[in-house]
């Protein structure tokens, strides 16, 4: 549908919005239909908190087929609230979650003997059935040579047995030879640890549920009054929580850590969770604590006093293996995804205990035993408290500047937010005023984060409020300049500076978990580039290359489509959504008046992009079609809109909280005539932060705590593409 076609449908629609909020019928749009979403989205519906819960009987047999209201959660003993909840069968494996089935063969831990058993017992479990898998599988080794797995998940044992089985046949993931790897006298323990955290990575990156078979007696347990690092105990709870690992042990052999210290090991004793440092230990990461505290067990355990009367023969191994890996499978074939919202803290750390109880008598819940809370979790309150002032006494500010240095103006600036609009005009009025460039950039930087904000009280002009009819009228004139103005654009190219503003960079000594104390803005780069519309579209020409290496992960607030294309989103929205009158408001020489809208998302064509999900999430760009609302400011007599505004309405659960634009438009004069075009802008938007932090010997990208951005665009020196032919004619007769 073309532009004028589609403003006429709407100034035909406009009359019955303003008259009454009624149902319209659908238009075509003058946009392109939203691309498919990731399917790793988050759901703002969920919970922070993501549990894995099976639920059995009195004879261990999985319950299913229960619904939301038999489930109670308890965060500390104290009731939460469930937010969102799934019913999982393996029978129906959902491509975005499947659960998988990952086998762990340690042996690293094992003697030569047990490990060439282990690998016979495993051998035998994928081979069942004519090799007929019921979940995807996936198989890692542990070795002195390092840690390997199979090529991708598969239901087929056969293929998983063969690739076993070939030498350098599985794909390195840690120490790929033995020159490079570890040696005999490093500390198995350690490398255990290494290769668990590392598989807990790999799983980060896939959705859906894990379940990680552990087959050996895992790795030694020194005694458990040795310290141990209480940020590696809360990094394991957090990242097996995170890849939704349930971990179990099965071991078939004599456990050195039974056999060998000086009193009884009984990893029942270090099952409470750790809540601060003094508390921390080698025992309370040992496998069969971590796999009891992920709501997995401990499989084929046995007592040194087993081993006395004889050892084992390879058909018992091979059946406690066997044995152990199907029931584990069979007693999640039931399962349920839960979410929940844990509480704010200010603290890093914090742990909390959980527990699930079903209302129906006779049944009990395994899930995780407990989680470890953290400040940026949520966006947090702004630590340093800030000055809210007026324009006006932002401006008494300013005039007592001279008494103070450049610094000291700086710093106050940046802990003051206005309560009303600073408008550019009045800013533009201070800058040769202001003690150097830095004070300058610091209230470009205040005035623009309150261009949402409503203006003065002084700034709005006493007119009285349009009838409904004159209100009709002067959207009717709002689209005509749409449908006449708009399409006329000539071929224009202007100069645009950009400003991106953020906020002082994190110091080294703060970790991922610390929320940030400071939100004040500095300018961080600027750059200026020639901006080309041409056929109705604003672009610019640039290296590529150059885009690319600059673009890579970073965060950016491109205010793409200023010239046109989003005033045709916004106004066939917003004729959809809820459009009222807002009020007048002083423009540049005359009052503008206001139209106020909403736009749900149902009706939406607002797509927003933000850079970037981390590797728990599958990486990517984050993207959404959303619901928004702003305000339209134009001159009521020629209806040339002169000031847009575009809010995103954005749930806090979301990588990015906040995405605002405003646009302000003025008459330019180019080849000889005047057009209304932007003169600035202003982009701003809050969200997450990414970090990469070093882990089991690792670099892995995790998010952050939020941050605000803002990007100041201003356009000047406006030119019109042209050019003027005079054709000859031969003669009078030529065509």
């Amino acid at each position: 549908m073309s532009p004028r076609i589609l403003f006429s449908s709407i100034l035909l629609l406009s009359s019955a919005v303003f008259a009454q909020k009624v149902p319209l019928p659908e238009v075509a749009r003058n946009s392109a239909e939203p691309t498919a979403l990731d399917q790793r989205q988050p759901d703002p519906e969920e919970g922070v908190i993501q549990l894995d819960v099976t639920v059995t009987d009195a004879s261990g047999t999985p319950v299913a087929g229960l619904d939301r209201a038999d489930f109670t959660l308890f965060d500390n003993d104290k009731p939460a609230k469930i937010l969102t909840f799934h019913e999982c069968d393996q029978a129906v494996q959902k491509p975005d979650a499947p659960t998988d089935l990952i086998l762990v063969l340690d042996q690293l831990n094992l003697n030569p003997q047990d490990a060439a058993q282990a690998e016979k017992s495993l051998n035998e479990f994928l081979s069942q059935d004519g090799g007929h898998l019921v979940l995807p599988t996936s198989v890692y080794r542990l070795s002195w040579r390092g840690l390997s797995v199979t090529s991708q998940p598969s239901t087929d044992g056969n293929a998983l047995a063969a690739e076993i089985a070939k030498k350098n046949g599985m794909r390195p993931i840690l120490w790929e030879s033995p020159n490079k790897g570890f040696n005999e006298s490093d500390l198995p323990d350690l490398n255990s640890r290494l290769a668990l955290g590392s598989i807990a990575l790999e799983a980060i990156k896939k959705p859906g549920r894990k379940l990680v078979v552990w087959i050996g007696y895992g790795w030694p347990a020194p005694l458990w009054s040795q310290t141990y690092d209480f940020d590696q105990i809360t990094e394991f709870s957090t990242r097996l929580r995170e890849a939704r690992i349930t971990l179990y042990r099965v071991n078939a052999w004599d456990d050195p850590k039974v056999k060998n210290n000086n009193h009884p090991y009984d990893y029942r004793s270090f099952l409470e969770g750790v809540q601060e440092e003094k508390d921390a230990s080698s025992a309370k990461v040992s496998l069969e604590v971590l796999a009891t505290q992920s709501g997995g067990a401990v499989y084929g355990v046995m007592k040194y006093a087993d081993f006395v009367k004889g050892r084992p023969s390879p058909d018992q191994i091979a059946h406690i293996v066997v044995n152990s890996i199907a029931s584990i499978v069979a007693e999640n074939s039931a399962s349920y995804s839960l979410s929940f919202d844990p509480p704010r803290m200010q603290s890093v750390d914090e742990y909390h205990s959980l527990k699930v109880e079903i209302r129906k008598p006779g049944l009990v819940a395994h899930t995780r035993a407990g989680y470890y809370d953290e400040p940026v979790y949520y966006d947090q309150p702004r630590r340093i408290p800030a000055q809210h002032l007026s324009v006006a006494q932002l401006e008494q500010v300013l005039e007592q500047s001279r008494r103070k240095s450049e610094s000291q103006l700086v710093r106050e600036l940046s802990t003051i937010e206005l309560t009303e609009r600073m408008s550019s005009a009045r800013l533009i009025a201070w800058e040769s005023r202001l003690p150097g460039k830095k004070a300058w950039q610091a209230l470009v930087a205040l005035a623009d984060a309150s261009i949402f904000l409503d203006p003065p009280a002084a700034e709005i002009p006493a007119l009285p409020k349009p009838t409904l009819a004159e209100q009709r009228e002067q959207f009717s004139r709002i689209v005509h300049y749409l449908d006449d103005m708009v399409p006329k654009l000539p071929n224009l190219f202007a100069t645009r500076t950009t400003d991106r503003y953020e906020e002082p960079k994190t110091p080294d000594s703060d970790t991922w978990k610390t929320a940030r104390d400071d939100r004040s803005l500095h300018l961080e780069t600027s750059n200026t580039v020639t901006v080309y519309y041409r056929n109705g579209d604003d672009f610019v020409e640039s290296d590529s290359r150059n885009d690319k290496k600059a673009n890579k992960g970073t965060r950016s607030l491109e205010a793409h489509g200023t010239f046109g294309a989003i005033l045709t989103t916004v106004i066939p929205d917003a004729v959809y959504g809820n459009l009222t009158w807002a009020g007048w408001e002083m423009g540049k020489s005359s009052p503008m008046a206001v139209f106020r809208y909403s736009v749900p998302e149902s009706h939406s064509h607002y797509n927003i992009s933000y850079c970037c999900y981390p590797e728990s999430l599958g990486g990517g760009v984050f993207q959404r079609l959303t619901g928004y609302h702003g305000k339209i400011a134009f001159d009521p007599a020629s209806g040339a809109i002169l000031r847009l505004t575009v809010q995103a309405d954005l749930s806090e659960k979301l990588p990015l909280i906040r995405s605002d634009i405003a646009v302000e438009y003025g008459p330019v004069e180019t080849g000889g005539r005047t057009y209304i075009c932007p003169v600035k802008s202003v982009s701003i938007s809050r969200g997450r932060t990414l970090r990469s932090i070093l882990i089991w010997g690792e670099s892995f990208q995790i998010y952050g705590p939020f941050e605000t951005l803002l990007t100041d665009v201003s356009f000047r020196d406006y030119h019109r593409f042209g050019s003027t032919s005079r054709i000859l004619l031969d003669s009078p007769d030529a065509q």
